[in-house]
């Protein structure tokens, strides 16, 4: 037996072209016989419906992995773009497979790995019969059904879908479900319109409309005719088993009103099997149900105190206080009704689509009485919040205002009462900047403020004691901190994406909430990137709410018209050493310093960690001081940084191979290079006015350390001006060494000369 259905498929290319694919070599146009003698290749003896001489077939061969012969074609014809699928129940020497590749003449067949290596009794028996052919193997990965058939869902027409659509009986299972789930829709619809007979309001009026029953009537009457009426949707397995065997009326089929009487007599012995078993052993057997193993029995163990239990029972399973088994009469049963249950599905589906397309012609009174309802349920809801919450009713105004506002979801799910914070916000405090310590509740601050005006919006009560909103036509939310793995998408490049959104989008009608920018990059860049933002948003006129650790951004921004800074409050003892949150909002930005730092002592880092790392913070903070009074030191320290690396590159020119003209040339573009980058330092130095002069210090008496990046230099304080230079590898030297250490060079004034190059001082 064959089943076969011809697609109209469109392919935009003929390439035969497999990933991991191996060809095999076509056989020869003769091969010998049983008795040795020269066999010709099996002749064309019937035309193809699909190919013809000059058209590119190919040809993709799946066998089952049981015992049946049961083999599964696909037939594609590139230059037609037909397609036909076979699915044939063959015989151990696969003759009607091998017809089907005479009659259809592919030019090349595609059969998975796994049946070439080893080749299995089909590959061999095809590569045998039909030797012209080229066979191409593929990786199994590549045979996907549920991939196929995507495809041919896509691409074939809906008559080609019908002859090869397989009905299975998740299918009819759910298609029955969703019956007897409409049919109790239907039904309580009429309840729903009576409770509400009585309302005055108009939106209640209008839900109350929408409910009637005479707009569900056709749907009433067609589920009545084909769902018998005390059918109910459950919730047990075994209960919505027995609802969807008896959903469809009795005399509508003969052969489903015979399959359920199958039905009903096996669940009856299933029952008198267990009876008769708790009998026969005097043992008390309750008999189960579940969905994996269907009818099971259960012992107390209790029951077999002074006993076994009998050799009857198999596939036990021991439980706290219960036994679990079955029998093999009881396994047979199972299938029994398993098998009887499938073709009560298989004969209710007939009649349960005609059902379906007779609702689908009337689902326009359906989607207006589910609108009505959710929207009711909705309104209930909100009745029901209001009723048992401390909420209030939101005025709207063109002034963002709001007293002692909470967070609608933490306030139920903290153990501790929710400290409720106040907001104010107009044109002239538009943007407000949030400082404070770590987990002081900058964030849900700005979620919360989001969040109410949302409730507000859709027409509910919020939670606070006042509120006034103004009408907000976007909302934009930049909060996570979630790199996009799928997207290839860093932390940053993903909040630069959202912001850049915001950004092209955003106007004087909208509220925006942004919580720590620009903390993915490095510091100056996310505070530059963070301000040159902010300055954005203030200018587009939006209410916005920033919350941020840039303590720099509020200094910046604190006198630009329009923003306002606000901070978390916290108190923190004397010693650092505790930190407890008030969850206040108050004025300006936050005072506390090395709050970073304190969180990660009460977070128990290790001690000598928490020092190195206030030791560290000081002296960062000693350097930056002490930069900003005096940025000629930084001056020197560049410069001496750029004699320490010619120091090395003329290290390495000396160890080098270059000779002659071309070593000429090279140090004088060295020379050029240095001179320049001195000059612009000797120039920066010089523009400084106001600044104190540097290394005053009486002869001998201390030294005074400047870190560079290529190492270390110290200038010794006393009659000589010689400056001392410490590299990387600890090597201590000083300007003369320069003469030393390179052959040929010598000193004349302020200049070295070597090798015909100048290398300036």
């Amino acid at each position: 037996m064959s089943r076969s259905g011809r697609l109209g498929l469109a392919y935009t290319t003929a390439s035969t072209s497999y990933p991991g694919d191996t060809t095999t070599t076509p056989r020869p146009e003769t091969s010998l016989s049983s008795n040795g003698r020269p066999r010709p290749g099996r002749p064309r003896t019937v035309a193809s419906t699909v190919a013809g001489r000059d058209q590119q077939v190919i040809c993709a061969i799946s066998e089952s992995r049981g015992i049946s012969p049961v083999v599964g074609m696909a037939f594609v014809n590139l230059t037609t773009t037909e397609a036909v699928l076979c699915q044939i129940s063959d015989n151990q020497t696969f003759t009607r497979t091998i017809h089907k590749l005479v009659v259809y003449e592919p030019t090349e067949i595609l059969f998975m790995t796994t049946a070439a290596q080893p080749k299995s009794k089909l590959f061999s028996i095809v590569e045998y019969n039909v030797p012209n052919l080229r066979i191409t193997v593929i990786d199994r990965k590549y045979w996907s059904e549920t991939t196929g058939l995507e495809y041919i869902q896509q691409l074939a027409f809906k008559q080609d879908l019908e002859a090869i659509k397989v009905p299975t009986i998740q299918y009819w299972e759910q298609s029955i479900n969703n019956v007897i789930a409409l049919k109790q829709y239907v039904k309580s619809t009429p309840a729903v319109f009576e409770a509400l007979a009585t309302v005055k309001s108009e939106l209640l009026l209008e839900i109350n409309e929408l409910c009637a029953p005479e707009g569900l009537a056709d749907v009433q009457t067609f589920i009545d005719e084909t769902i018998n009426e005390d059918i109910t949707y459950q919730s047990q397995p075994l209960d919505l088993r027995n609802q969807r065997t008896y959903a469809i009326k009795a005399g509508r089929n003969e052969f489903l009103d015979v399959a359920r009487q199958a039905y009903k007599e096996a669940n009856a012995d299933a029952y008198q099997l267990v009876t008769d078993l708790g009998q026969e052993h005097s043992i008390a057997l309750e008999m189960k149900y579940d969905t994996a193993r269907q009818y099971y029995i259960r012992i107390s163990v209790s029951e077999l105190e002074d006993r076994d239990l009998p050799a009857v029972f198999i596939n036990v399973f021991r439980r706290k206080n219960v036994i679990e088994c079955q029998t093999l009469d009881l396994l047979k049963l199972n299938q029994k009704i398993i098998d009887s249950h499938t073709e009560v599905l298989a004969l209710s589906d007939q009649s349960v689509q005609d059902l379906i397309d007779k609702v689908r012609e009337n689902i326009a009174p359906l989607f207006k009485t589910c609108e009505a309802i959710a929207l009711l349920d909705m309104i209930a809801s909100f009745a029901q919040l209001v009723t048992m919450q401390d909420y209030c009713r939101p005025e709207l105004t063109d002034t963002f205002a709001i007293k002692s506002g909470r967070h609608p979801i933490r306030e139920k799910i903290h153990a501790e009462k929710f400290v409720p914070n106040d907001a104010y916000a107009t044109q002239q405090s538009r943007f407000q900047i949030i400082t404070g310590c770590n987990m002081s509740g900058k964030s849900t601050y700005i979620r919360s403020l989001a969040l109410m005006t949302i409730i507000a919006q859709i027409g509910c009560f919020v939670p606070a004691t006042y509120a006034s909103f103004p009408i907000r036509h976007q909302l934009f939310a930049r909060v996570s901190a979630d790199e996009s793995i799928e997207a290839n998408v860093s932390t940053f490049a993903s909040e630069m994406r959202e912001t850049a959104f915001i950004l092209r989008n955003i106007d004087r009608r909208s509220l925006v909430i942004i919580d720590e920018l620009g903390r993915g990059t490095s510091t100056r860049d996310g505070l530059t990137i963070a301000i040159a933002i902010a300055e954005a948003l203030v200018e587009s006129k939006a209410l916005v709410w920033f919350a941020t650790h840039f303590r720099e951004l509020a200094h910046v921004l604190s006198e630009r018209s329009g923003v306002v800074n606000l901070h978390l409050a916290v108190d923190m003892s004397a010693n650092r050493d505790r930190m407890t949150m008030l969850y206040k909002i108050q004025n300006g930005w936050v005072r506390e310093t090395q709050y970073g730092i304190a969180m990660a002592k009460v977070a128990g880092l290790p001690a000598d960690v928490i020092e190195t790392a206030e030791n560290v913070s000081s002296t960062l903070a000693k350097n930056t001081e002490r930069k900003k009074r005096n940025s000629k030191s930084v001056a020197l320290a560049r410069r001496r940084k750029l004699v320490l690396g010619l120091r090395e590159q003329l290290k390495q020119t000396l160890e080098g191979n270059m000779q002659g003209r071309v070593l000429g040339l090279w140090l004088k573009e060295l020379q050029d290079e240095f001179v320049r980058r001195m000059a612009a330092i000797e120039e920066e130095v010089e523009g400084l006015e106001g600044e104190e002069e540097v290394d005053e210090v009486r002869v001998g008496e201390e030294e005074e350390d400047v870190a560079g990046d290529g190492g270390e230099a110290r200038r010794s304080k006393g009659r000589s001006e010689t400056v001392e230079l410490i590299d990387d590898e600890g090597d201590s030297w000083d300007e003369e060494s320069l003469v030393r250490d390179i052959p040929g060079a010598k000193k004349t004034g302020g200049v070295y000369e070597m090798t015909g190059a100048l290398v300036a001082e």
